[in-house]
């Protein structure tokens, strides 16, 4: 191609992203509308069940007492169920656009909810806006609530995770990516993932991720990868349109990781360390920058979108409320807690790794880890084959690091909330696997062809 041609691809490529763009932010925009204009009435009962329910527990609580990264959230889901209660009225639009909830700072989010819903009335409640989130979670969990309680659509996102999860685990094992299968179902266990259904909040980032995984493999095992951007592009602004900024890095590394299997596993060209520089910045190695870059687009213009019409359908500046939460978590101070900032990113990083499973529970988990990690090392120095590609080793180290980065930018939010931002690092923990499996030649037809060495 030449360099007019490329240029015009370029140009091409972004047109079709401002598109596709625009047409996500009307239809956001109409999906929440459509969502406000549920009749009150028929999800009041169900939202009462809902708020009782969640008036059971604590607004935080751990299913495993002193355990980190067994913490349920529903302080989150109470807010989100508050605002879904909430939404509609005289003014649809401005009420999708403010996302009022009804509270008091003295009491507890799941009392407040409830509050809320039976309408009672205090001179310490008010109403507070939370409009520096899409809360698309909250617009569906009101459509839901025309058939179901809260517990019920727990159990509805349990199965449509474990569906996907299934899908995707079949696809790697029909496909002989056994060493990708290994990394997916290591880093589910890694982090957790069994309480991911019980909060609603820990939800929408992994059916939004194991979503677009899937697709983006189907699509990648055909070879294309522009294609693959696209969908990372759109995964990139459902996330921001449903998530409540936990652990949202996931849909961009997972499927990154696996269209990265696919490429480096179907291109015969070994990279080695002689080799390396020369061919770090070609052309097939920058899908990873532009996949990633489109994914930055897509999440960080889809959250300025939400404040642009929120400014525009208001009429008021919003941008002082914004920017005062986007400091707090960028560099503000941890609640009853006093810390330099150093120690606020280096603890931002320990405290999420020292969440992971089994290093998170407690003694037992810690020895357990240590052995785990040893033995890692272990057969990644006696089983090393020679020449492993540099090139593939590389690429998945610097996916698996993204999580880290992100701990280091929101460090403030990656402290306080390490109970659920830990699970980023299920990719780190499958690009490790990936890893050893390059450096040892255990992977696709790995264990075959050393079985063949063998005898």
């Amino acid at each position: 191609m030449t360099g007019k041609g490329r240029v015009f691809n370029i140009i091409k490529h972004i047109l079709i992203g401002l598109a596709l763009f625009v047409a996500a932010q009307v239809l956001f925009v109409l999906v929440m509308i459509a969502c406000a204009r549920v009749p009150q009435d028929g999800i009041a009962e169900n939202m009462l069940k809902s708020a009782d329910y969640l008036n059971e527990k604590d607004v935080f609580f751990d299913m495993i007492e002193g355990i980190t990264p067994t913490k349920i959230d529903r302080y989150a889901d109470s807010i989100t169920l508050n605002i879904a209660w909430n939404l509609g009225g005289d003014d649809a639009l401005e009420s999708v656009m403010r996302d009022d909830y009804y509270t008091c700072e003295y009491i507890n989010e799941n009392v407040n909810f409830r509050a809320s819903v039976t309408g009672e009335e205090n001179e310490l409640y008010h109403y507070s806006q939370y409009l520096r989130y899409w809360h698309g979670s909250a617009g569906i969990a009101r459509l839901l609530h025309l058939f179901m309680t809260v517990k019920q659509i727990y159990i509805l996102n349990a199965v449509i995770i474990l569906l996907l999860i299934g899908v995707l685990t079949f696809l790697f094992i029909r496909n002989r990516a056994y060493d990708i299968a290994a990394g997916f179902w290591i880093g589910l266990i890694a982090a957790s993932s069994w309480f991911v259904p019980l909060s609603l909040e820990y939800t929408w980032v992994y059916i939004v991720m194991l979503a677009v995984t899937l697709a983006v493999y189907l699509i990648s095992l055909k070879g294309n990868y522009t294609v693959c951007a696209y969908l990372i592009f759109a995964g990139a602004m459902i996330c921001n349109f449903l998530d409540f900024l936990t652990a949202e890095t996931l849909t961009l590394t997972l499927p990154l990781l696996v269209i990265m299997r696919v490429y480096l596993n179907n291109d015969k060209a070994i990279i080695t360390g002689q080799g390396f520089v020369k061919n770090l910045f070609n052309r097939d190695n920058m899908r990873v920058v532009v996949c990633a870059l489109c994914w930055v687009a897509g999440y960080a213009l889809t959250w300025v979108s939400k404040w642009i019409i929120s400014a525009a359908v208001l009429h008021e500046n919003v941008m002082p409320y914004v920017t005062e939460h986007i400091s707090e978590r960028l560099g503000g101070e941890v609640p009853g807690d006093s810390i330099s900032s150093f120690g606020l990113l280096f603890g931002a990083i320990r405290r999420n790794v020292f969440s992971l499973f089994p290093i998170g529970y407690g003694a037992p988990g810690a020895v357990t880890a240590v052995v785990i990690l040893v033995g890692m090392a272990y057969v990644a120095f006696v089983y090393r084959k020679k020449g492993p590609d540099i090139r593939q080793i590389t690429l998945y180290a610097v996916i698996g690091l993204v999580p880290y980065i992100r701990y280091l930018v929101l460090h403030n939010h990656s402290y306080i909330h390490r109970f659920f931002t830990c699970r980023a690092q299920m990719v780190t923990v499958m690009a490790t696997v990936l890893i050893i499996c390059e450096l040892t030649g255990l992977g696709k037809d790995g264990i075959q062809s050393r079985k063949r060495k063998t005898k």
